[in-house]
This record gives C-alpha cells, sequence and structure tokens, in this order.
C-alpha cells in the first residue's frame, strides 16, 4: 500500500501535469493504489476512493 506525506492534503488531478483539474483532495495518510505503467516521471498514477488520476510523486510514500 501507499499512502499520501509530506502535506495536510494533495490534488487527485485529472493528468500528469500541475494546471491540470483537481478531480478531489486527499487528506495525508490517505492509502492509494498505484498504476505504475501509467505513472510518469513527476507523477504516480493513482487510484484513490475509487478515482483514477495523478498526485505528485513527492507528495506519496511507497510501501513496498
Amino acid at each position: 500500500s501507499s499512502k499520501i506525506v509530506n502535506c495536510e492534503k494533495v490534488n487527485v488531478r485529472e493528468k500528469a501535469d500541475v494546471n491540470s483539474v483537481a478531480l478531489t483532495v486527499l487528506p495525508a495518510g490517505e492509502e492509494v493504489v498505484i498504476k505504475v505503467k501509467e505513472s510518469t516521471d513527476a507523477f504516480y498514477a493513482v487510484i484513490a476512493k475509487g478515482i483514477n488520476g495523478f498526485i505528485m510523486k513527492q507528495f506519496v510514500d511507497v510501501v513496498k
């Protein structure tokens, strides 16, 4: 599982772009599922609360 870290809350964006529309906001500690194949250098593609979107990698702690 992977969790939101380094912030109080984070935007889940429609695309892997900081200017993309925010689909939802997640609080620190929220668990997300990472879709590795769709992730980019700067963003993880995630599923969070049933929503598919992107979160900047600096805000996700990957637990293996």
